[in-house]
């Protein structure tokens, strides 16, 4: 584990959350659909959420002993469950009384991961890490409330890269081509370890307003949006040897761990990071190392909190 990150803090929700904590429940499904609607979300709409999402942890001592134990390096959390309907609750609220919103303090990285068993452990990926970046804007959507800065959303990966690729311990891929075929294309002919997905995506959770889903905007071969949804899109990853996903999406984010926790069963590291802010390189770098560093099915996501 690198120098400047600490052993990671595990921490396991309640297998009855749901029937102990349907406040919670509420709650989580409120601010899911106050972003798909694009009504104003507030720090305190966040802070809310988070205060109650930490109360179901009952970690306080356990968080400020290892806090202590880390001293000045950052301390990686962990929040572990096999529950789907856990793993789609927003845990990148998170909540502490004293430190705030743990995504976004710079002590520490904030991640998710699926209880795997020990018999799934395989070993890390041998040689350099083998990065994708895919990209998708279709020329269908809003310019001003949907599309994304594809150079700012790059660069903030290449920041985070960058020193590794210097060293040969990355290397990076980014083709051009936005459409999901050539997305398949890319995970079967080529070995990846580690995929950035960047795009916009659309959730509905209200029946009815048509289907209820997630699903992930691909370029058309028109040039117009292509939605994916969120089982064919785990499906793309079935059989390859892919061991992180960053999903970088808006929308979409918001059925993230429906996308993960109940269809990417695989043993291995998957990551899931909601674009409705910059994670910063520090908490990126804990986050990925916390992540890949060992075995299990990890669903993370870092982001500065409010609206895109």
């Amino acid at each position: 584990m690198p120098a400047h990150l600490h052993a990671p803090l595990i921490l396991q929700p309640p297998a009855d959350l749901a029937s102990r904590f349907p406040h919670v429940l509420s709650l989580a499904q409120q601010l899911s659909l106050k972003y798909v609607h694009r009504y104003v979300v507030t720090g305190q709409d966040l802070q809310t959420v988070g205060d109650a999402l930490w109360q179901t942890l009952d970690a306080d001592e356990a968080l400020a002993a290892a806090r202590q134990a880390a001293g000045t390096r950052i301390l990686p959390l962990i929040v572990e469950s096999a529950d789907p309907l856990v793993q789609s609750l927003p845990w990148e609220c998170l909540h502490h009384p004293e430190h705030g919103f743990l995504g976004k303090h710079p002590g520490f990285s904030l991640t998710r991961r699926l209880s795997a068993a020990p018999s799934d452990a395989i070993e890390p990926p041998k040689g350099p890490l083998k990065v994708l970046l895919f990209t998708s804007l279709p020329d269908d959507l809003d310019q001003e409330k949907e599309r994304l800065d594809t150079e700012s959303e790059q660069a903030n990966v290449l920041e985070a890269l960058d020193p590794l690729i210097h060293q040969g311990l990355v290397q990076l891929t980014t083709p051009d081509d936005g459409r999901f075929d050539h997305f398949r294309q890319l995970l079967r002919k080529q070995e990846f370890h580690l995929v950035f997905l960047s795009g916009h995506g659309k959730f509905n959770a209200d029946p009815l307003l048509g289907k209820t889903g997630a699903w992930f905007l691909f370029d058309g071969a028109d040039g117009r949006s292509h939605p994916v949804e969120g089982k064919e899109l785990a499906q793309a990853f079935s059989g390859t040897a892919v061991q992180a996903v960053v999903l970088s999406a808006c929308q979409a984010a918001a059925g993230t761990a429906g996308i993960g926790a109940n269809r990417v069963r695989r043993p291995t590291a998957t990551m899931f990071v909601d674009r409705r802010g910059r994670p910063r390189q520090d908490q990126f770098g804990g986050a990925l190392g916390a992540a890949l560093g060992k075995p299990g099915l990890a669903s993370t996501s870092l982001h500065g909190g409010g609206n895109r």
